[in-house]
């Protein structure tokens, strides 16, 4: 088991953030067979392990690169993967904090 930092592609959007993993991540790791996910209304901090990523030749838990309150996961991508997806989709929304600047 491993401990990701770099792997999320960012679309920040005023105070919403979009997370998914980049293409870099998802080549080392292979083809991805299950994706936890955390539940709508779960306040992360950056830096907490909220997503693990189940592939080919890894188990992975990644960290949140912002603070704020999940919003939306891509319930197509929560649980096993479908081979067949798209891999770099949107996982997660982040509502950032207000404090939170980066």
């Amino acid at each position: 088991m491993t401990e990701a930092k770099q792997v999320w592609w960012v679309h920040r959007d005023d105070q919403i953030v979009t997370l998914g993993l980049q293409k870099a991540a998802l080549a080392k790791w292979g083809q991805l067979r299950f994706l936890d996910l955390p539940l709508l209304g779960t306040h992360v901090i950056i830096g907490d392990r909220f997503v693990t990523v189940e592939a080919e030749n890894s188990l992975t838990y990644a960290s949140s690169p912002v603070a704020g309150t999940i919003i939306a996961i891509n319930s197509a991508l929560n649980g096993w993967v479908d081979p067949a997806s798209d891999d770099c989709q949107w996982l997660v929304r982040i509502r950032r904090d207000t404090q939170d600047k980066k």
